[in-house]
């Protein structure tokens, strides 16, 4: 048998294989990253609807506070009417107490 023949039937499966694992590869990608945005959409829906039922009478003060409380290493950056977190966004109106949170 020639030496280029035996090469090609040595490379030919070799490169079926590698073909076959990258099709896998991107279907599986596909997959994972629909399942997480779907995980995440859910996600975003049950924050939003907990800060629909978030007392409104919070202060600004009140705010910071518990959020220094359940983590006291987070970024929180306080402004005339709003509070930004890695938790969301806390919205003020102008007496200091809580308008409306956005989780986005």
């Amino acid at each position: 048998m020639n030496r280029w023949k035996l090469a090609f039937w040595i490379v030919v499966p070799i490169l079926t294989a590698s073909l076959l694992i990258t099709v896998y590869m991107v279907i599986d990608n596909g997959i994972t990253i629909t399942y997480m945005r779907v995980g995440y959409e859910d996600t975003v829906r049950s924050y939003e609807a907990l800060a629909e039922v978030f007392p409104k009478n919070q202060t600004k003060k009140d705010i910071v506070f518990v959020l220094r409380k359940s983590n006291p290493n987070m970024f929180i950056a306080e402004e005339k009417t709003l509070v930004r977190s890695e938790a969301g966004i806390f919205y003020f109106n102008q007496s200091g107490t809580l308008e409306k949170i956005s989780l986005r």
